[in-house]
């Protein structure tokens, strides 16, 4: 979720503004069709629990003719059955529900973010940890290595680093000196150098859990993600002027934007 002053500095932003009309004229058209749909979708309802009502009067008939014995939880296994049936005879169940409404209707959603709100340097809007965790992690691993679990970084060279003679390993570009600590910590299991770069699942794993706990810390994945690259939250590094030999955190953070935005659009 947003905080106040990031959805002050959305609002206020031109391009939010556009967006947004842009998609209530998208929208505008569907109205009244998806009204209908749902008044027949009401009316579907209404004719099936009249059925189901019914059913059960026939069954109570059937059951008290032939004194069966009263079983109170078999009764309402039988009632809460019946009814499911008969929701996903009329409606089709939930898991085609997907399948059912198609391409169509993921084009009427409004963007997640737009390309102009990320090159404007826009948080990404309504993130959440659990269902937006994966393709962070992949956005990371993008920027970091284009995707390569066996990428080896180049040795770094500025005498003034921490790293100074390091180099970094795996998809998302762990600094070698970080690998055991980090794994002990966020894996629970000390891994070398050559393990972890052998292990695709242990990488993932581990960035996941980095991710996760930074986001808990500071309140979003513009943060989580500069505290991987630089150990600070993105105001204190920006401030700070952190970069490292070839870039600085504000186009690192850009970087991980636009993968995430490719990622998210497919």
């Amino acid at each position: 979720m947003l905080n106040r002053q990031q959805e002050r500095r959305r609002r206020s932003n031109p391009l939010f503004t556009s967006a947004l009309e842009n998609w209530k004229e998208r929208t505008a058209s569907d109205t009244q069709a998806s009204i209908k749909q749902g008044l027949m979708a009401g009316s579907k309802t209404t004719r099936a629990m009249q059925e189901a009502r019914q059913g059960i009067r026939k069954a109570t008939e059937v059951a008290s003719t032939s004194n069966r014995a009263s079983d109170a939880n078999q009764e309402m296994a039988d009632f809460y059955g019946s009814w499911n049936t008969i929701i996903d005879e009329t409606f089709g169940s939930y898991d085609d529900l997907d399948k059912d409404l198609g391409e169509d209707s993921k084009a009427k959603k409004p963007p997640r973010i737009t390309q102009d709100e990320v090159d404007a340097g826009m948080f990404i809007p309504d993130f959440d940890i659990e269902t937006d965790l994966d393709t962070a992690a992949n956005a990371l691993g993008q920027v970091e290595s284009s995707g390569d679990y066996s990428a080896i970084g180049d040795k770094i060279t500025d005498k003034n680093s921490m790293y100074y003679g390091d180099r970094a390993y795996g998809m998302h570009q762990v600094m070698g000196k970080n690998i055991a600590p980090w794994t002990k910590k966020y894996l629970g299991k000390e891994m070398t150098k050559d393990e972890f770069l052998a292990d695709s699942e242990a990488q993932d794993n581990l960035v996941r859990a980095f991710l996760t706990s930074e986001y808990e810390k500071h309140g979003t994945i513009e943060d989580a993600v500069s505290v991987w690259f630089t150990g600070r939250p993105l105001k204190k590094a920006t401030a700070e002027g952190a970069a490292d030999q070839n870039i600085t955190v504000n186009e690192y953070v850009s970087r991980f934007r636009n993968e995430f935005l490719n990622l998210v659009q497919g």
